[in-house]
């Protein structure tokens, strides 16, 4: 009796270590595959955003942005504020595409860090409309966001 009582806490010790490695390798395999995706999607950031700039300067009435889907595209000084990573540059105004909730964005929130997207300077002011109405974040929802750039007094970028 006490030798099947030994071998059985023996093989239980031996599946808990097994299913602390799986578990392990699964983490890592995840922090992985996460970190992958999120660099792909500051590469497809910064090309919309690049693309989008170069749309603007050429005079496009109306431009088209794939990607990275879920992110939000905004321009600042928005609500008074400038993100560190326009200002510690010197611009005085930027558009930026990012990957923050809405919540983020109220008059306390989203202005200090950007590190969780891409910014360009842009010379000319230009202003990103949400769909209410005034100055806002846009959500690249449903790919492609078609976006007709409004260039009465200054450029204003809205959801077509």
């Amino acid at each position: 009796m006490k030798k099947r009582g030994f071998l059985l806490a023996e093989e239980t010790l031996k599946m808990i270590l097994a299913l602390i490695s799986i578990g392990i390798l699964a983490f890592l395999l995840f922090s992985l595959y996460g970190s992958r995706q999120d660099a792909a999607n500051l590469k497809f950031a910064t090309e919309s955003l690049n693309y989008l700039v170069q749309e603007i300067e050429a005079g496009a009435t109306q431009v088209e942005i794939y990607n990275p889907e879920g992110w939000w595209l905004i321009s600042w000084p928005y609500e008074e504020k400038l993100p560190n990573a326009c200002s510690n540059l010197g611009w005085e105004s930027c558009l930026c595409i990012i990957d923050k909730s809405l919540s983020s964005f109220g008059p306390d929130g989203y202005s200090e860090d950007s590190d969780d997207g891409v910014c360009l300077e842009i010379s000319k002011k230009v202003v990103v409309n949400s769909l209410t109405g005034g100055q806002g974040p846009i959500k690249i929802v449903d790919p492609p966001l078609i976006l007709s750039i409004d260039r009465s007094e200054e450029i204003t970028l809205r959801k077509a």
